[in-house]
């Protein structure tokens, strides 16, 4: 089985028919939940909350933030899972699958 999810694509084999399907519905679904290209899903929503309100977050969503938040700790933020308004600043608003290029000399280091 071949598909496309996360602007990748995911070839699966070695495994039986049902357990693609499985595999390949975990991808989409999760997709569903986490892109921030997909105007109405939960990160969306979770982005567009206010700051200083408490919002109810679907289980794998918090597990995503929750585990990205700790390797971001690991390498000292040299990645970190929330910089959206950066990340936008510079352009990127639209996938890499719809021709996003950085002008990489007009990034500038990020500081938190």
């Amino acid at each position: 089985m071949e598909f496309t999810a996360m602007n990748s694509t995911i070839k699966l084999l070695g495994i039986e028919a049902p357990l693609q399907e499985k595999v390949r519905h975990l991808f989409l679904q999760f997709e569903q939940t986490a892109s921030r290209f997909l105007p109405d899903n939960p990160l969306a929503d979770l982005n567009r909350s206010p700051l200083d309100i408490p919002v109810y977050l679907e289980e794998n969503l918090a597990d995503l933030l929750e585990k990205s938040l700790l390797l971001s700790r690991k390498v000292n933020y040299a990645v970190h899972p929330f910089i959206g308004d950066v990340m936008k600043s510079i352009g990127y608003i639209n996938s890499f699958s719809l021709g996003f290029s950085p002008e990489m000399e007009s990034l500038q280091p990020a500081m938190f």
